[in-house]
């Protein structure tokens, strides 16, 4: 019983496992702690960390309001906020920060609300019984602590522990913090004297003055999702060889949860604090079934009471933290409150990032198109009437340019989407070797891939065959050749671009996906299987995303037997990423057409939402044998709206005679549609 309550199985066994364990060189727990863990501390949590960041970067503004307003968006200070919170991970909003505050680490000072320099003698966030309770287990069980965490609790906590138990004199506390950039800790050697290990996996802020900096902390996306083949090996091995217990952590990383998962066993238990069924986050939940973890419904605070009243570390431990819990007294709300005022008048940098820019940003990284469209529509009022800051600077028209041709491919718009990377070629003022021109050269070549008709589930007309497949040879051999240039770039500039070059490998791989006839050998599949995992691990390594996410596309087209396994990885990368495109392409693969059709239409991706329709009306056709009644009319009428809004001849010819020979829609009509084209689905 605990509380009055009956303890369910799972915690029993959490309770047993961590009593018998104690003195022991296996079986024992190891620990590993999310930002969630600081509850009970009052300390700032991501959402006060941006709210603190927002106010000091000036990012709310009465012209962004009247835009939303207008386009019945989510608009005002408040509602703004809550949208990021719900749809964009945070290491997304801080990497679009910083590209468009031109890289000013300034944008991270909102980090500082983490660090004892910044506190004051009101604020001053202490160690809670919970980190009590896991740096004394830890300790006595000679195990490590993973944490994701960049505050100083757990360090904190053990002085405190150690200075209660031990005399003054007995010297300073056995501690060691470590993070990313150093090297794991040897576990297998025996210490003369014990020392208790803190690894802080994602960073460190507590230790350091002055400003914060993106390469002392892993807050942007790519970051979080570089693999740090040392620590990642370090993960696993505690993973397998000992229990684990999560607890304040969602899994929604992409360098480390991917390593506990392939460690998961039978034979060695995960515990996962969930919290109690009303206040359960369904993305973490989601993740700890994904383990088969040991569910635990309550929180660590109840938990860890439970645990000294049993004397699970002996009593005389177990007294020292009762004593310590009933003189705990955490920082009031009013005084983290006027903490964080302080903080934001200490680092308020308006001019640092335009507020235009940077939602205009957000909405094209997560796949908002529509809304995408409508800002660029109205960028005179965006970037000249409301911010009366001109001319942009050259980091901001680059990410401009960027984001004018990634809504254009989305919207289907080709001649556009080439032109734009042509007019960015054809600036004399750019670098050659420039991170954006580069882009734009691999850009102009996939404005012609794109244009090539792929992927509608009906067979292309025997006219158009060899004529697509000359054009795709066209398209691969200008992105071999690319590529070939791309290898000849000077060290710097080559690792600069890595993320724009793997992208480009990626494509021509894809293409070579498109040549492979339906009675291709085993081998020739595995042989580009191979390649595919190549770029796959070497994206990993830089922490590209993108192309990270792209390979596993392929890889569940190539691999029907690990389809599923795939287009899971792909869903929760996005869900991470908050790439909604490659969601929605995931789904059309996996056949979920109605969700893929309303994601596309939603986010205003026209090519996607054509390619659902026309692959639900494959489906249907294949399935019952027959041509009537392929879609429902209004599905049929929004793909006859859609059609004509495509940028590219040979995808004309090819919706067309599909329109004629499986619809049973006139050539009179068709032609009509196309010379008036249709205003409705913009």
């Amino acid at each position: 019983m605990a509380n009055g309550q009956e303890l369910s199985n799972e915690v029993q066994e959490f309770y047993r496992r961590l009593k018998a364990s104690i003195g022991e060189t296996k079986n024992r727990v190891v620990f590993l702690a999310g930002a969630g863990l600081g509850f009970d501390s009052n300390l700032a949590v991501v959402e006060d960390v941006l709210r603190i960041t927002f106010k000091s970067l000036g990012l709310y503004s009465d012209a962004e309001e009247k835009l939303q307003s207008c386009q019945c968006i989510p608009f005002g200070s408040e509602e703004q906020f809550q949208f990021l919170l719900d749809n964009v991970q945070p290491e997304l909003i801080y990497s679009l920060l910083l590209q468009c505050s031109g890289k000013n680490q300034e944008c991270l000072n909102g980090w500082k609300s983490l660090r004892k320099d910044s506190w004051n003698r009101d604020y001053y966030p202490r160690p809670s019984l919970v980190h009590m309770f896991i740096v004394a287990y830890s300790y006595l069980a000679g195990v490590p602590i993973l944490s994701m965490n960049f505050d100083s609790m757990f360090e904190d906590a053990f002085t405190l522990l150690w200075n209660r138990i031990h005399p003054k004199n007995a010297g300073p506390a056995p501690v060691k913090v470590l993070n990313f950039k150093d090297q794991p800790p040897n576990i297998d050697t025996k210490d003369t004297t014990r020392q208790l290990y803190i690894c802080k996996l994602h960073g460190d802020v507590a230790g350091g003055t002055g400003s914060i900096s993106a390469d002392s902390i892993k807050t942007t996306l790519s970051s979080i999702c570089k693999y740090e083949y040392s620590w990642a090996q370090f993960v696993f091995n505690q993973a397998k060889n000992e229990h684990l217990c999560l607890v304040g952590y969602s899994g929604r990383d992409t360098d480390f949860y991917p390593e506990i998962k392939r460690a998961a066993s039978s034979n060695r238990q995960t515990f996962w604090f969930v919290g109690p069924e009303a206040k359960q986050n369904d993305e973490t939940l989601a993740n700890a079934k994904g383990l088969k973890s040991s569910l635990i419904t309550m929180w660590p605070l109840q938990a860890v009471q439970h645990c000294l009243e049993d004397e699970s570390l002996g009593s005389a431990m177990s007294q020292v933290l009762r004593d310590y819990n009933a003189s705990f007294n955490p920082s009031t709300d009013e005084a983290k409150d006027h903490f964080f005022q302080r903080l934001i008048a200490e680092n308020t940098c308006k001019e640092l990032v335009n507020p235009h820019l940077f939602w205009l940003y957000v909405y094209d990284s997560i796949g908002r198109n529509r809304e995408v469209s409508v800002r660029l529509k109205n960028s005179a009022f965006h970037f000249q009437g409301a911010l009366k800051r001109l001319p942009l600077e050259t980091h901001e028209n680059d990410i401009l340019d960027e984001i004018r041709m990634h809504n254009a491919r989305e919207l289907a718009c080709f001649c556009q989407y080439y032109q734009i990377a042509t007019g960015i070629l054809s600036k004399p003022e750019r670098s050659p070797t420039s991170q954006l021109v580069l882009r734009a050269r691999r850009e102009q070549v996939s404005a012609l891939q794109m244009a090539i008709p792929h992927n509608l589930g009906f067979p292309l007309p025997d006219c158009l065959r060899p004529v697509i497949r000359l054009c795709n040879c066209l398209v691969a051999y200008l992105f071999c050749q690319l590529n070939s240039c791309f290898e000849w770039l000077p060290a710097e500039d080559y690792q600069k671009n890595i993320v724009t070059i793997q992208e480009s490998l990626l494509r021509e791989l894809a293409l070579h996906l498109r040549f492979l006839p339906p009675n291709t050998s085993p081998h020739e599949v595995k042989v580009i299987e191979a390649e595919l995992l190549k770029l796959q691990q070497q994206a990993r390594k830089v922490g590209n995303y993108t192309t990270y996410t792209g390979v596993e596309r392929y890889l569940a087209r190539l691999d029907t037997i690990e389809q599923g396994e795939h287009r899971e990885k792909i869903k929760s990368t996005v869900t991470i990423t908050g790439e909604n495109n490659y969601l929605n392409i995931a789904q059309i693969d996996a056949g979920e057409y109605d969700k893929a059709i309303k994601e596309a239409r939603c986010n205003g991706n026209r090519l996607n939402e054509i390619k659902a329709l026309l692959r639900k009306a494959y489906a249907h056709q294949t399935q019952n044998q027959t041509q009537e009644n392929l879609l429902e009319d209004a599905d049929l009428e929004r793909l006859l709206q859609l059609a004509p809004l495509i940028e590219s001849r040979l995808w004309r010819f090819a919706l067309q005679d599909i329109l004629w020979r499986y619809f049973k829609i006139s050539r009179a009509e068709l032609n009509q549609r196309w010379a008036m084209g249709s205003e409705s689905a913009r």
